[in-house]
């Protein structure tokens, strides 16, 4: 939202910036998560597969902004960023809530399983 928003080069750089951390972070934590929440055989098939759509997701995204646009008949890139903007603020609500729901259902598994197995 700060790159859409921005009226200057500062601002658009550190949205870049910070767009680009939080996405290194993210990817890597996911990445670790899938680790501990896949089975061990088939570890290397979710790594595999969550690297290729982390690779493919940046190919397309110029793409599909420049279909929005013409979509859209705008003649700026504002569009994209107002329209993507919106839909990764809700789609981060939504992770936020999944994620509380799903390390608790985590913490209950791993808890049980320490019962069961001390070592």
């Amino acid at each position: 939202m700060l790159i859409a928003f921005s009226n200057n080069f500062v601002l658009t750089s550190i949205g870049f910036l910070a767009t680009s951390m939080i996405s290194g972070l993210v990817i890597s934590y996911i990445l670790n998560l899938a680790s501990d929440i896949c089975e061990t055989n088939s570890l290397n098939l979710t790594t595999s597969l969550m690297l290729v759509g982390c690779n493919i997701g940046p190919f397309l995204s110029p793409i599909v902004l420049g279909w929005l646009n013409s979509a859209f008949g705008a003649n700026n890139l504002r569009l994209s960023y107002d329209v993507f903007g919106v839909i990764l603020l809700g789609m981060g609500i939504v992770m936020v809530f999944l994620s509380k729901s799903m390390s608790a259902s985590y913490a209950k598994k791993m808890k049980t399983k320490m019962e069961v197995n001390p070592c």
